[in-house]
């Protein structure tokens, strides 16, 4: 038997070549193939979305409503002069914050069902074909933590929050936006079945941080 890299003659029964080291017979083989299926990283294991619940985005927004009209009234406008001065005037300005809210509210609805997050062997992908295209993907090697939040209102309607730092972030944005520009780690909001979910991500991040 010859060595197929240098040309050496060899035993039969060699594993590898005493002049160049290269891997020959089955073993060879069982190396590149070992190989590839480290490298290969082309499957989803995970995939989590955010849920649209029609009860929590309507508490939400009445929520938004107040803060902006209470910021309105504070920082820009003297409200209950316009409403004691100008009534009409008053209700048309309630009339629009409120429209645009809903019109938020209804785009978000329509953003939910083009976001994936989908989780690789080694890796995370974030995508976002909804108006304009946003993607972003994570290593999980530089993922330091996972952790998952929920306040009153997300544990009454079975949701919640799961967010994953890298070394590079000292605090991931808690803001509602799922927008992932601008963030060291990844956001996930409004996640359903959270715990699963969350053991789901762990299992894969922690076999990869094994390998």
């Amino acid at each position: 038997m010859f060595c197929k890299n240098c040309g050496n003659q060899l035993n039969d029964d060699a594993a590898f070549c005493n002049n160049c080291g290269t891997p020959v017979g089955d073993v060879g083989v069982s190396f590149v193939q070992e190989s590839k299926k480290v490298v290969d990283d082309g499957q989803v294991k995970v995939v989590l979305q955010p849920t649209f619940i029609g009860g929590y985005q309507l508490i939400m927004m009445i929520w938004n409503i107040f803060l902006t009209m209470l910021f309105l009234g504070v920082f820009l406008l003297d409200l209950g002069y316009i409403f004691r001065r100008f009534p009409f005037w008053g209700f048309v300005i309630v009339f629009i914050v409120t429209i645009w809210h809903i019109v938020a509210m209804l785009f978000k609805k329509a953003q939910y069902n083009k976001i994936r997050y989908n989780f690789y062997n080694t890796k995370v992908e974030y995508v976002d074909g909804f108006l304009n295209k946003e993607e972003k993907e994570v290593k999980y090697k530089y993922i330091r933590e996972v952790t998952m939040t929920q306040n009153v209102v997300e544990r009454f309607f079975g949701i919640g929050c799961i967010r994953l730092y890298t070394n590079a972030s000292s605090a991931v944005s808690t803001s509602g936006r799922h927008s992932q520009t601008g963030k060291n780690g990844i956001v996930i909001h409004c996640v359903k079945n959270l715990k699963e979910n969350l053991s789901a991500v762990k299992a894969l991040i922690d076999a990869a941080d094994e390998e």
